[in-house]
């Protein structure tokens, strides 16, 4: 990810997430993994990370009643 000085991203999340993305791919290239390969590992990433509603919930203390 290359950043111009004083310029915002324009959609931090989404792009911060794919250059995370990205170098994920360029470390399993650099280990010596075939395309097939990495292109199998990542092709669950994506659509996972989008149907997820966001930010994961915050753990309580409390705990649920069953049964009750």
């Amino acid at each position: 990810m290359f950043l111009a000085a004083g310029l915002p991203l324009l959609h931090p999340e989404a792009e911060v997430f794919q250059a995370m993305l990205d170098g994920w791919r360029n470390q399993q290239f650099a280990r010596n993994l075939g395309f097939g390969t990495v292109d199998a590992a990542s092709s669950g990433t994506l659509p996972t990370a989008t149907h997820g509603t966001g930010r994961p919930r915050t753990p309580t203390t409390s705990s649920p009643t069953r049964g009750r």
